[in-house]
């Protein structure tokens, strides 16, 4: 049995994107019949009733991302012997530390497995920066990339890479389960309106001040509407990232619609789906556009909604204008009011498009796709 072990800085109880998408590889990557461990910051250590679900081993055992955190980290690869080390990367997760830089070389000279790298985003390490990405992305023996964007912008600034750098997209961190949509109308009471719906942790790059703006349209043109915004944000959030929800709520009240905005806070993957299975319309209005980092968008597409969202000039593999989304220009409220208008009148459209990215989802970003692929780089096919 092949064994894999990964190195993720947070993971579930802790809220992060990055964790909960290794949460689900690893799930998906178990029930392929693949051993996996997982070594990650001591905050995961409590899990409760998921934690006691999983099928492999976590091991909450860094207390700190600088060269202090070498030693759990090369005891415990010792002690598993992995055929594969499977590095999750998001920049600032680490404390902006040069060690998980270094991770790649450390371990090539300690002759221990297989060292691939999954980049979640391009944030260079504080100390060093390009050196340290260099050294980082050479000593990386593959490299996946959630994006075509990130993979092309990548591959010209370290043309050395090219061979090696491949794109999976990030699957859905908040998959549907056996949940039913009558579930969700009745749990969150909203119906009798039509349900539009946010997905996503809470940051200035998912253009929720257009959302708003768009709100504020819909309402003024007589439209009974409201609007989950489902999430919170991640863990160890900055003083501000927390001004900035403090400033949305302050601007929900300056346009007169806080009443028909309901915030949920951080809920389970349960109560997630059961938010998802209300809405009648989900509106991602990110500001950087549609991609498949993203994947509070694949959830939604896994829950079968029709999806409003913007494109910056890339279109990511599959998706298709009004075939199985709705896309339009980033920070124009104006277009997203008339998108989601035209959802609201053409119940059609909607049946159409959750129809078309349900057939998508199955293809390019199930995890039983995703997981395909990563096993088949981790025996180099």
């Amino acid at each position: 049995m092949m064994k894999i072990l990964m190195i993720v800085a947070s993971f579930p109880p802790q809220r992060c994107g990055v964790g909960d998408y290794t949460e689900q590889l690893c799930k998906n990557l178990v029930t392929d019949g693949v051993e996996v461990g997982v070594i990650t910051s001591a905050g995961s250590r409590e899990g409760g009733e998921e934690r006691r679900e999983q099928r492999f081993k976590v091991y909450p055992v860094v207390k700190r991302w600088g060269f202090g955190a070498l030693f759990p980290i090369l005891r415990l690869v010792r002690a598993l012997r992995p055929d594969v080390i499977h590095i999750q990367y998001h920049g600032e997760d680490y404390e902006k530390s040069i060690m998980i830089s270094l991770l790649p070389l450390i371990l090539r000279f300690l002759g221990k497995g297989l060292r691939i790298t999954t980049l979640h985003n391009l944030q260079e390490p504080l100390i060093f920066p390009k050196l340290g990405m260099q050294i980082f992305l050479r000593f990386s023996e593959r490299i996946i990339l959630t994006n075509e964007i990130d993979q092309h912008e990548l591959i010209r600034k370290f043309p050395f890479i090219s061979q090696k750098a491949v794109v999976i997209p990030a699957g859905p961190g908040t998959p549907k389960g056996e949940e039913r949509r009558e579930e969700g109308i009745e749990d969150n009471g909203v119906e009798g309106e039509v349900t539009l719906s946010y997905f996503g942790f809470l940051n200035p790059s998912k253009g929720i001040e257009t959302l708003f703006l768009a709100l504020k349209n819909l309402i003024e043109g007589g439209y009974k509407v409201r609007l989950l915004m489902i999430g919170d944000l991640h863990n160890g959030a900055s003083e501000d990232l927390r001004r900035y929800v403090e400033k949305l709520k302050e601007l929900a009240e300056r346009f007169k619609i806080e009443d028909s905005i309901t915030w949920t806070g951080y809920v389970s993957k349960r109560g997630t789906s059961l938010y998802l299975l209300s809405s009648d319309i989900c509106v991602l209005p990110f500001r950087d556009g549609v991609s498949t980092k993203r994947s509070s968008l694949i959830s939604c597409l896994d829950h079968g909604l029709p999806v409003v969202s913007t494109c910056n000039g890339f279109i990511p593999r599959g998706m298709e204008d009004h075939k199985n989304i709705l896309l339009v220009p980033p920070d124009d409220e104006l277009s997203l009011s008339k998108a989601i208008i035209e959802l609201i009148e053409d119940k059609d459209l909607r049946i159409r498009l959750a129809k078309e990215a349900k057939k998508l989802m199955e293809k390019e970003y199930s995890w039983k796709e995703i997981v395909k692929r990563t096993v088949n780089l981790y025996v180099g096919e």
